[in-house]
């Protein structure tokens, strides 16, 4: 068992675990901020271009719209380890909380959309339930 902070988000109505410790700052940026350099989407903080994905490209997920989102603002978390920065856009930040990781055993290897690690940036991303 080990337990973490996190920053909750979500992303086409599941709930996921950010860890704190990769979390530089969550910003609410408009659309308009994001420019295109050398064939990727970026923003600028503090003087510095920063790469921007979905993370739900990153996860591999299918994008599901909602009439109640609003398409002139995006919701960023901004990744931080050793200095190399990436942005992340989510549907919704929700809050910061304490979680407990639990090893769950063998009995769920099959059940997918439980766990995924991106461990090229050494942070991961945990469903915080079951999704369906």
């Amino acid at each position: 068992m080990a337990t973490l902070r996190g920053i909750l988000i979500k992303i086409n109505d599941c709930s996921y675990i950010i860890p704190t410790i990769h979390v530089e700052r969550v910003l609410r940026i408009h659309v308009n901020e994001i420019k295109t350099i050398e064939n990727h989407n970026t923003i600028f903080i503090e003087g510095q271009s920063v790469s921007i994905v979905r993370l739900s490209d990153i996860l591999k997920l299918d994008r599901k719209t909602s009439a109640a989102t609003n398409v002139n603002y995006m919701h960023v978390v901004l990744l931080n380890d050793g200095g190399i920065r990436v942005a992340v856009c989510v549907d919704q930040v929700l809050n910061e909380q304490e979680v407990l990781f639990k090893d769950l055993g063998t009995q769920l290897t099959r059940v997918k959309k439980y766990c995924w690690c991106y461990s090229s940036w050494n942070w991961c991303c945990s469903t915080y339930h079951k999704c369906c």
